[in-house]
């Protein structure tokens, strides 16, 4: 196990500034190259559906950023499938490409974990 980092991001996009400080944690140690993965978890899956606008709450649009992650080798992105189930989502609602997600079923999130040193959750 290589010294890695998970990061979850569990907030929706726009009801404060988590999810935001998560994808800027991400976005800083990517720039480091340091190994960095994250896992969209609850409400956090929010921040990956298409069409957003965040100017209607002046907020900084962090799609872009989201879109980017492969640049960054930040793929595979993982998400719970539970979730897409839960808020009646699918892959084609989400703004990043399918062959970078990793879909995983919550009850192996413990082995998820365990690849990682260090988790930081937003």
């Amino acid at each position: 196990m290589n010294d890695n980092t998970l990061v979850i991001i569990k907030s929706s996009p726009y009801k404060d500034t988590q999810a935001q400080d998560g994808l800027d944690f991400v976005m800083a140690a990517a720039a480091f190259d340091l190994p960095v993965k994250i896992l969209f978890q609850n409400e956090g899956i929010f921040n990956l559906i298409r069409n957003q606008d965040s100017s209607l709450v002046n907020r900084d649009n962090f799609i872009d950023f989201i879109k980017a992650a492969e640049l960054y080798e930040i793929d595979p992105i993982y998400i719970i499938k539970s979730d897409l189930d839960k808020y009646n989502l699918d892959l084609n609602k989400l703004i990043i490409e399918s062959n970078i997600i990793k879909l995983i079923d919550k009850d192996n999130l413990i082995d998820l974990y365990n690849n990682f040193n260090h988790i930081l959750t937003y």
